[in-house]
């Protein structure tokens, strides 16, 4: 035993290790403005793998600008904002692979050659998400382990982002969603696991954005949405609530399969209108479009009010489960 013990000690001489343990550090935060800074991190604050407080990247640097943070690897969570902004020449954030945590906000803007969002492991986010102005950005799939956000969602004016799938996981907002000015996204399936909005949700100027599917649930579900509810200046089948409704929507969360009968009474009608469908199943929602095709009006209750129309011949189309009836109406 004696000399196993020294053989031990001899190879501990020889090959000498150091041993590192996480912890926190930095209650008052950091600024990185340089590739250097973010290098020598480790060195200047070996076994820190908590920030406790924000943690802002960025600025304008000609010499040695910030072009890869892989010297963040050791970060596990940050417990104030992070903000990532002003970058010029960072093209990923790969390096933050190990960050599953954020207290604050996280703010990545103003990075015109970020392309990926791609490698992030982040679970929550306890402050607002913001994703703007990255002119080059075209995906945000690192974001898939994200299930809550408590503050808002922002994605605005990012010119090559075509979708959002990163979102899927995504099931709480706490506060408001914008997705403003991104001109080629062209879907938000991304957000079909969303189930609360704490407050208003906007979504405009967005040149392409044809299938708001995703949200069709949140706009037929009570107290979903919080807020208001604000939808212009996309194609169509997304330039408004009423035709997100009456869009013809294929999703995991639920697909019209079969037809149902159904009947209106009175039919022709001046005011008001009953709609009952076959076996008394429950109507889930009733869009009636006019002669032009037009979407006019759009509810979930099966007593609907059709004075307000003008005298013709429409349409009534109901959804009652997972089955589809559709049926004539004349005003008088």
């Amino acid at each position: 035993m004696k000399n196993t013990i020294t053989l031990i000690l001899f190879l501990g001489l020889l090959f000498p290790t150091t041993i590192s343990h996480a912890q926190s550090c930095l209650p008052n935060g950091i600024t990185f403005t340089t590739q250097g800074q973010i290098d020598s991190f480790s060195i200047h604050y070996p076994g820190c793998t908590m920030i406790e407080g924000d943690v802002n990247m960025g600025g304008i640097v000609l010499n040695n600008p910030i072009i890869n943070l892989e010297g963040l690897a050791n970060l596990t969570s940050i417990g104030g904002n992070l903000i990532i902004r002003n970058n010029y020449n960072l093209a990923s954030i790969d390096g933050l692979v190990n960050l599953s945590s954020i207290g604050g906000d996280l703010a990545i803007g103003d990075n015109s050659t970020l392309e990926t969002i791609a490698s992030l492991n982040l679970i929550s986010v306890g402050g607002d998400l913001s994703i703007e102005y990255n002119y080059s950005l075209a995906n945000i799939d690192g974001l898939k382990n994200l299930t809550d956000i408590e503050g808002s969602l922002s994605i605005k004016a990012n010119e090559a982002l075509t979708n959002i799938d990163g979102l899927i996981n995504l099931t709480e907002i706490g506060e408001d969603l914008y997705i403003f000015g991104n001109p080629i996204l062209a879907d938000i399936d991304g957000l079909l696991s969303l189930t609360t909005i704490g407050k208003d949700l906007k979504i405009t100027d967005n040149a392409t954005l044809t299938n708001c599917c995703a949200i069709q649930n949140l706009l037929t579900t009570p107290a979903a949405i919080g807020g208001n509810i604000v939808i212009h200046h996309n194609p169509s089948e997304c330039s408004n609530e009423n035709e997100i409704l009456a869009a013809d929507c294929v999703t995991s969360i639920q697909t019209p399969t079969r037809k149902i009968d159904i009947s209106i009474s009175p039919n022709p009608a001046n005011n008001l209108i009953y709609i009952s469908a076959k076996n008394q199943q429950s109507i889930d929602k009733v869009l009636i479009y006019n002669n032009l095709g037009e979407l006019v009006l759009a509810q979930k209750d099966a007593k609907v009010d059709v004075s307000h129309l003008p005298k013709g011949l429409y349409l009534v189309k109901v959804q009652a489960g997972n089955k589809m009836g559709v049926a004539k109406l004349v005003r008088l």
